[in-house]
């Protein structure tokens, strides 16, 4: 599966689901959305995907997908790693830069159940360790061919398995 079409054709799903996306990264692209470790590019992370919810209806704040793609789950250690390891700097960098649309206070004091780390493939979930789903992550294999989830895996803290509010601004209404 090609990353790209797997990275523009979920942003096309989210955006039918009611999620404003503020960045798109494909492979080899280039985005100005940039998640700096600090205040000099080293840590400098770009992430695939960034969306927040169009219409926020009785949400109090505003949950944020970061997401990261692969054509397939084999490919996906890297992002993996980038995504467990995003810190509190890196938090307070996207609330920085959604500021116009978030509450920055609100998601610099509640980063961590509001920021939802999703990793996202082709195929390939079959294969997901038990370790992983202990994680705040969310795994998602996407049929890119319908746009549509074809399987999706919560990791035991990932926010939007924790908060049913959150959960169905991913799923299909």
């Amino acid at each position: 599966m090609d990353e790209s079409d797997i990275t523009l054709g979920f942003a096309e799903y989210l955006d039918s689901m009611l999620w404003e996306i503020v960045a798109v990264h494909p492979p080899g692209g280039h985005t100005s959305f940039s998640l700096l470790d600090g205040r000099r590019s080293f840590g400098a992370y770009m992430p695939d995907i960034v969306a927040i919810p169009k219409k926020r209806g009785n949400l109090k704040d505003s949950p944020v997908l970061l997401v990261e793609t692969k054509g397939s789950f084999s490919q996906s250690d890297q992002d993996i790693i980038k995504l467990i390891n995003l810190s509190e700097r890196h938090a307070a960098w996207i609330a920085f830069r959604l500021q116009n649309h978030i509450d920055r206070t609100a998601f610099e004091k509640n980063w961590t159940s509001l920021l939802q780390k999703i990793v996202l493939v082709g195929d390939g979930l079959d294969t997901i360790s038990k370790e992983l789903l202990k994680s705040e992550l969310i795994f998602i294999e996407f049929d890119l061919l319908h746009k549509k989830i074809k399987k999706i895996l919560y990791g035991d803290s990932a926010p939007l398995k924790k908060n049913p509010a959150l959960k169905k601004y991913l799923l299909d209404r």
